[in-house]
């Protein structure tokens, strides 16, 4: 089952895209954490934004950042999202705290359109 486990994580590595990781309850699934983990650092640069949100919706709520290097498995627990960003993800320091994000490109493609005569 670990080997099954493992290959959505690379598929995801391999891929730009922003990585969700959910409930991580046993054990056992704290070491599958640990190699998705260690699957993503091969694909990924280390200071790679990860969110870990915990109780949303609940008092106590606390969403807190890392970088993928610094991800340790025994900060998540049930309660737990972790959020991976892709290679373009930024953390913003806003009044609230930080934030994280995804650049999407849009503006490029749009300035590129119209910049080719396409708009």
């Amino acid at each position: 089952a670990g080997a099954l486990a493992a290959e959505p994580a690379a598929a995801e590595a391999a891929g730009e895209a922003t990585a969700q990781l959910a409930r991580v309850p046993h054990p056992m699934r704290r070491d599958l954490l640990a190699a998705a983990r260690d699957i993503l650092l091969r694909h990924r640069p280390a200071d790679t934004p990860v969110c870990l949100a915990r109780d949303l919706g609940r008092p106590g709520e606390s969403v807190t950042f890392r970088r993928l290097d610094a991800l340790r498995v025994d900060e998540v627990d049930m309660l737990t999202v972790v959020l991976v960003g892709s290679s373009n993800t930024r953390l913003a320091a806003l009044g609230e705290g930080p934030r994280m994000f995804t650049p999407r490109g849009y503006a490029r493609k749009i300035d590129g359109d119209l910049a080719a005569g396409g708009g």
